[in-house]
């Protein structure tokens, strides 16, 4: 009796972990795709060439993510480019999302983007020079006329001071950018300006 019992309990044995191992198999593989499901909702998501940024909730995020140094602008979960309008400020998103900062070229022209990414309009030192951004933010050149005082920007957009010459004749501006009129004393010598700029005698 002893030989026929004991192969009848080792079967028995063997057959219980066998059924529970696929039971665990099976239940793996249920909850295997809601737990990719859950990874795949939060933070960053790509769908073709668009990203979304998913909250913990689930939800699309509205706002600024900070990644590191760089800065995104997500728009009802969509990773907003280019051109955005954030609480009355303008700001440029690259290609890849990220804000820009300093010199943007676009459109023919030149836009300059603080630190924080707001666009710049008025009067903007860079590196010890001046220039100009009008109210659409482009960078001017040739002359400008700002509180009754003109200015004269170069091709580069940097504001100029000193001697210029233009169409025959001479102007000065003053260290300030100021076009010079009237009389003024220069390298020890008096010079005249006329009410528009140009050297009398020059």
């Amino acid at each position: 009796m002893k030989k026929v019992i004991l192969p009848i309990l080792m079967s028995a044995m063997f057959v219980v972990p066998a059924v529970s191992h696929a039971e665990n198999q099976e239940t793996m593989k249920q909850s295997a795709p809601k737990t990719e499901q859950t990874i795949q909702q939060t933070g960053w998501v790509q769908d073709g060439e668009r990203w979304y940024y998913i909250n913990s909730d689930g939800r699309g995020k509205t706002g600024w993510v900070q990644e590191g140094k760089d800065w995104y602008h997500i728009h009802r979960g969509l990773m907003e480019t280019e051109w955005v309008t954030v609480d009355g400020e303008w700001y440029y998103m690259n290609e890849d999302g990220k804000m820009q900062t300093g010199w943007l070229q676009g459109n023919g022209t030149w836009y300059y983007m603080n630190e924080d990414g707001k666009m710049q309009t008025g009067w903007v030192k860079d590196k010890g020079t001046w220039y100009y951004m009008n109210e659409d933010g482009k960078m001017q050149t040739g002359w400008i006329q700002k509180n009754d005082k003109w200015y004269y920007m170069n091709e580069d957009g940097a504001m100029q001071t000193g001697w210029l010459q233009e169409n025959g004749n001479w102007y000065y501006l003053q260290s300030n950018g100021a076009m010079a009129i009237g009389e003024h004393l220069i390298d020890d010598t008096w010079y005249t300006f006329k009410d528009n700029g140009i050297l009398i005698g020059g």
